[in-house]
Order: C-alpha cells, then sequence, then structure tokens
C-alpha cells in the first residue's frame, strides 16, 4: 500500500471512531485538518497534517528496516 492510500485509510478509521463515539468536537477538527477533499489535488486542508504523516511513515518504515 503507498502512503496516500494509508493515509486515506487512517482518515477513514478515524472517522469511524469518530461516528461511533459521538462526534466529539476535537476528532471533528482533526478530521478537518486531515480532509483530502478540499482540493482538487488531493492536498490536505493542512499541509503540515500531511507532512507529519509522511514523516510517521518514513518512521515507521525505519523501524521496519
Amino acid at each position: 500500500m503507498d502512503s496516500l492510500t494509508a493515509y486515506k485509510a487512517m482518515v477513514k478509521f478515524i472517522e469511524s471512531y469518530w461516528v461511533r463515539n459521538g462526534k466529539p468536537d476535537a476528532i471533528g477538527s482533526l478530521l478537518g485538518d486531515l480532509s483530502l477533499e478540499t482540493y482538487v489535488d488531493e492536498s490536505s486542508s493542512d499541509p503540515a497534517a500531511l507532512e507529519d504523516w509522511q514523516q510517521a511513515v518514513k518512521s515507521v518504515r525505519n523501524l521496519e528496516n
């Protein structure tokens, strides 16, 4: 799975958690920041969030090697 697909899966996971737990504001805010639907080029509405995700993926890949 590539990084972008994994990012989308993570967002879906958090969205499911948000719904199951009564849609708390803090998680809704996080989902808003993570949303790729805001822009045509699939960039995050909070570019730092996508950058943080890419760093997390890199960290995990380094642990696997």
